[in-house]
């Protein structure tokens, strides 16, 4: 099993077990290393990404060709976009101002 893992500069992880089958992603405390959260995307989640601001976590969604967006106050899934076949990764900017990601199929 693979873990992928979107770091942040504030004791935080969003990490999803790739090709676990269970859709969701964990949100992880850095300094005691304990999951405080789980997300569910419902989609197969592959690659991850975390705004340089902390704001925000970015996690696409392999099964539907989306990217959900996930506000990091509360944990929960504010938007997702439509992206393409087959996302599996994504990064953002270092302004935080664009995001691109990478699919198997085009």
């Amino acid at each position: 099993m693979q873990l992928n893992c979107g770091q942040s500069r504030w004791n935080k992880s969003i990490c999803n077990k790739q090709a676990s089958g269970d859709n969701n992603v964990s949100v992880i405390d850095t300094t005691t290393n304990t999951v405080t959260a789980t997300v569910d995307t419902k989609d197969w989640p592959s690659g991850v990404a975390v705004k340089p601001d902390g704001t925000k976590v970015y996690v696409t969604n392999y099964s539907n060709g989306t990217v959900s967006v996930i506000n990091t106050t509360n944990n929960t899934i504010t938007a997702q976009a439509p992206v393409g076949s087959f996302p599996l990764g994504v990064a953002i900017s270092p302004d935080g101002t664009k995001s691109i990601r990478d699919e198997q199929h085009s």
